[in-house]
């Protein structure tokens, strides 16, 4: 007898109009563990409601609980693009904190706070944040304080420091290419020169609107070969349309227009036009 009680209460609560709605039901075996009906029924939500960001929200807590942290990145996206919260903002927030992407952490904490009251997990989480930019930010000082005393090495081992607590820490990583490039030139050789390129193109990569890795590029080229104009006088020019210090600019200057006469010296010599 008591097999027919449920599904007849479930048929006078449809009649009645009491019916629980998707969304209810897929909350209710989310948090009773049943995942792969939780997940059927965020499929069904978000195809009956595409302006919900509902579904997409728990398919990231599931994508969550099953390890899977690429989807649940793009399921939490998707859930903001339908309809804002505290809580995917705060999903996103915690999965870039534990990546060490600091700077993302912060944006969608920023975007959380939008959302009030906040729980206790939102100041826990900004502490935490907190925190670790510091410390991030303490071992970036101390290497440009040895950056600017000419120890390189130890300065790219702080820079190396900085960037494994905050993986999105641009001038920190530029700085560590900066150094270990530097610290190669002082070798010098070939093989140190190609290497130091190496690592200044690493520097260009992390930030490119600085313009003193080109100009340490320009300075490896031409002291690996004197005669390769063609390579300085592309990274001088790079280097003297970005941002450098006046010093540096000068200096940029007098090698370019050095490396100029050089060439023009040469190609006449040899009949070069």
């Amino acid at each position: 007898m008591k097999r027919f009680i449920f599904p007849l209460i479930f048929a006078l609560l449809v009649y009645s109009g009491c019916a629980p709605s998707t969304s209810q039901l897929l909350i209710k075996q989310y948090e009773a563990g049943r995942l792969d009906s939780a997940k059927a029924l965020c499929l069904k939500l978000i195809s009956e409601d595409t302006a919900s960001g509902l579904g997409h929200l728990y398919l990231g807590k599931i994508y969550l609980n099953r390890a899977d942290t690429v989807k649940a990145l793009e399921a939490f996206e998707q859930s903001l693009n339908r309809q804002p919260s505290f809580e995917a903002n705060f999903e996103l927030a915690d999965i870039y904190y534990h990546q060490l992407k600091l700077e993302s952490a912060f944006k969608y904490l920023s975007a959380a706070s939008y959302f009030t009251p906040y729980p206790d997990k939102f100041f826990t989480l900004s502490a935490l944040c907190g925190q670790a930019q510091a410390s991030a930010y303490w071992y970036f000082s101390a290497g440009m304080e040895l950056y600017k005393q000419g120890n390189f090495l130890m300065a790219a081992d702080s820079f190396c420091q900085a960037c494994q607590i905050n993986r999105e820490y641009t001038e920190a990583k530029y700085y560590l290419h900066l150094s270990k490039g530097r610290s190669l030139m002082l070798r010098q050789g070939e093989d140190n020169y190609w290497d130091a390129i190496v690592e200044f193109g690493k520097a260009v990569s992390a930030d490119d609107g600085r313009g003193e890795a080109h100009l340490y590029m320009a300075k490896c080229y031409y002291q690996k070969n004197s005669e390769d104009f063609a390579n300085t006088l592309i990274e001088l020019k790079k280097a003297r349309v970005r941002v450098l210090s006046p010093e540096m600019y000068q200096e940029a200057e007098d090698m370019l227009k050095k490396v100029e006469t050089r060439k023009k010296k040469l190609d006449a010599f040899w009949g070069r036009d």
